[in-house]
């Protein structure tokens, strides 16, 4: 397990490609996210999302949501309403993760995905931190993410954390990203946008602002 700092862009180097070079090789990494320290893994690579899994010891029949990059990518993956496209243009980046139908033909590996009926479902979030926004955006594809912590622990708020629950473990991430911003230790909100009217599934903070894009939209609070 490598331990990496997020450091400033420099003149003719690219800083995400340490990054990108171990997703892109199936690895794993533990990064701040807007709520707290998370493992992410390219959700199209099967042996990364099995390490994950692995990594978490979580259960193979619960899915990890994704973060991914624009909406145009969330379109290329799910099944977006205009209604929907229009709620999420409100509500991302931020903490809302959007359960929405999974579209037949993308390459996301199947333990990221989960079964309504007959159809498969995919849950969907564009985080808002700097890092991770560039990070999306240079590798192209989504990330299986969950919470930096076995489960059953609570959540990871900093590098040391996440080096002190895998350093002797016999599964652990490739590297573990260090930043000195806050974390949030309220998880995303998750809403269901298979079935009218939406429903929460998990309440997070609902701002203000939120609480009236989520009224507008017909999803109740209560």
């Amino acid at each position: 397990m490598e331990y990496g700092k997020i450091t400033r862009e420099a003149k003719g180097v690219d800083p995400l490609q340490p990054y990108t070079a171990i997703l892109g090789n199936g690895g794993i990494i533990a990064a701040p996210t807007d709520t707290v320290y998370g493992l992410m893994a390219d959700a199209s690579h099967k042996k990364a999302v099995r390490k994950l899994f692995a990594i978490k010891k979580r259960d193979p029949k619960k899915p990890t949501p994704l973060f991914i990059h624009s909406i145009a990518a969330t379109k290329k993956n799910a099944h977006i309403s205009k209604e929907q496209e229009m709620f999420l243009n409100k509500v991302w980046p931020g903490s809302v993760t959007a359960v929405c139908f999974l579209k037949e033909n993308t390459l996301l590996d199947t333990r990221v995905t989960a079964k309504k009926g007959k159809r498969k479902t995919v849950a969907l979030r564009i985080p808002n931190t700097r890092f991770l926004t560039q990070l999306l955006s240079s590798h192209k594809k989504p990330l299986a993410q969950t919470s930096a912590n076995p489960s059953s622990l609570t959540p990871a708020l900093s590098a040391q954390e996440v080096i002190s629950y895998f350093n002797n473990q016999v599964h652990k991430p490739d590297l573990v990203v260090e930043s000195r911003k806050k974390m949030n230790t309220t998880p995303s909100t998750i809403i269901d946008m298979t079935e009218t009217p939406w429903n929460i599934v998990r309440k997070g903070v609902i701002s203000k602002k939120l609480a009236i894009i989520f009224k507008k939209h017909g999803v109740s609070l209560q």
